[in-house]
């Protein structure tokens, strides 16, 4: 008996945390939010000396 409820509450939290991380995911995270960066961009960005720290 405690084992079949601590299944089915083991269960629950698993089947919760998988819904709250898809809606984190698809509020958050999905391509249509994203926004659009040509590879000149990210290289320029990347490579751009303001952003280093100078020590």
């Amino acid at each position: 008996m405690i084992k079949r409820s601590l299944s089915r509450e083991i269960g629950a939290a698993l089947a919760f945390k998988a819904v709250a991380l898809t809606l984190i995911y698809l509020l958050f995270f999905s391509g249509s939010r994203a926004p659009v960066v040509t590879p000149s961009e990210m290289a320029g960005f990347l490579t751009d000396s303001r952003w280093e720290s100078k020590h």
